[in-house]
């Protein structure tokens, strides 16, 4: 039928099959005892190797059916993942060439490619060029497919504010031999993080990772901390786990937007920013505030924090009611999702001569917002270095103590990116 395969079951296999199951070949040994129902045959093999007789006659085929409504790659996938997890399977490391599967079985070379690239895709399999197709489990340490030459990213998927990090990130896991896998999951959400950490945590020997705000996220950093798991927790500098982290240094953005309003003339900015308590947002705060402080200024009444009910004239409000001379914005978000390009917005500002500064803007942001002066823009490329050396560091030494790396952004004006 269309989709059957050929099996030993369906006619007497050549008596070279029966001499390699005699030489203890693992996959014939397998195939012999496991898909050959036919008796008489199992008592001619037991002449040649006598320790498979009993298998043989206790082990009757039921894997592959010619009247199955599979298709012959996926009757073919299944036989195969049998194999793999059968103690041959385990005790060979490897799978037949495709000519000894297609001719064994029957079927045509495109057949087992399907069958294969399914094994693959699950991770059970990796096809190596001149090596042929080994067991996932007893891959060599030093392949570029094992396990341990793999790393992986673990984001939030709102994350989309990183246009460089993600190519250069993986374009120096490349260039550093090593595979690049990348799990994005969505924010606020502890159930599918935990998933992508997890599957990360079985593919990949080491890991980036960009946690979210529930405690669950805290737990998953501590079990992975626990079990020594080569790990580098990103842009969470304030996150409470005993691992290294490389991050932005928000308190100093903050700070030197802060202190370039401040020599504008300005002795009143206000601080903008949304409701949640993302920790780069918090460490930002305390740059702001800090600035202020040396400046013998206070922020207490000036604080606005955007949450889902915003808009703009109770933003208007604030601004009258705080008296503030200028506006330092904490997260980009607020700029792209509040609609502060908004005709009425723009306006308003413009009227106040209200000087705004912001973080990780680039120079497009600028062009429909006249009224930002200044942006900390993220060196996006350098932490993609900076956090790969750490986390393969930790990876070849097996480094235990904990570092904390942060990485300055770069302060432009309005002037630098429009001379």
């Amino acid at each position: 039928m269309a989709n059957s395969i050929q099996t030993p079951g369906d006619s007497a296999p050549p008596l070279e099959i029966a001499r390699n199951a005699a030489t203890k070949d693992p996959w014939f040994t397998w195939v012999i005892c496991r898909l050959i129902p036919d008796e008489m045959l199992a008592r001619q093999l037991s002449i040649l190797n006598s320790g498979e007789i009993a298998r043989l006659l206790r082990q009757r085929t039921d894997s592959v059916n010619p009247a199955s409504p599979l298709p012959r790659y996926m009757v073919l996938h299944n036989v195969l993942k049998e194999y793999i997890f059968s103690p041959e399977g385990r005790m060979a490391g490897r799978l037949p060439t495709e000519e000894k599967l297609a001719a064994f079985f029957g079927v045509s070379r495109r057949t087992v490619r399907n069958a294969l690239e399914l094994l693959d895709a699950d991770h059970r399999i990796c096809r190596i060029k001149k090596r042929g197709t080994l067991l996932a489990p007893e891959i060599a340490p030093n392949d570029p497919q094992s396990r341990q030459q793999k790393i992986g990213v673990v984001f939030p998927a709102a994350g989309n504010g990183w246009p460089e990090f993600f190519p250069e990130l993986e374009r120096t896991v490349v260039r550093l031999g090593y595979a690049f896998r990348l799990r994005r999951y969505p924010w606020f959400n502890p159930g599918e993080e935990a998933q992508a950490i997890r599957v990360i945590r079985r593919e990949c020997e080491g890991m980036i990772l960009y946690p979210g705000l529930k405690e669950r996220s805290r737990e998953l950093v501590r079990q992975l901390v626990e079990e020594k798991y080569p790990l580098i927790l990103f842009d969470q500098c304030r996150l409470d786990a005993s691992c290294s982290t490389v991050s932005l240094d928000h308190f100093y953005g903050a700070h030197q937007l802060t202190c370039r309003l401040l020599a504008l003339g300005c002795r009143r900015p206000a601080l903008i920013r949304i409701a949640d308590r993302l920790p780069s947002a918090e460490e930002r705060a305390l740059g702001y505030a800090q600035a202020l402080s040396e400046a013998g200024l206070k922020p207490d009444k000036r604080i606005y924090r955007i949450d889902e009910n915003y808009s703009h004239e109770r933003f208007f409000e604030f601004i009258r009611n705080s008296r503030c001379d200028s506006l330092l914005f904490t997260t980009p978000g607020v700029l792209y999702h509040y609609s502060f390009s908004a005709p009425p917005l723009v306006e308003f500002l413009r009227q106040r001569n209200l000087p705004t500064a912001a973080f990780d803007l680039k120079a497009e942001a600028f062009e429909n917002r006249p009224f930002l002066r200044f942006s900390a823009v993220q060196p996006q490329r350098e932490l993609a270095s900076r956090v790969i050396a750490e986390l393969t560091l930790i990876m070849n030494s097996s480094v235990s103590h904990p570092t904390r790396i942060l990485i300055a952004p770069n302060i432009l004006s309005r002037t630098e990116l429009f001379p």
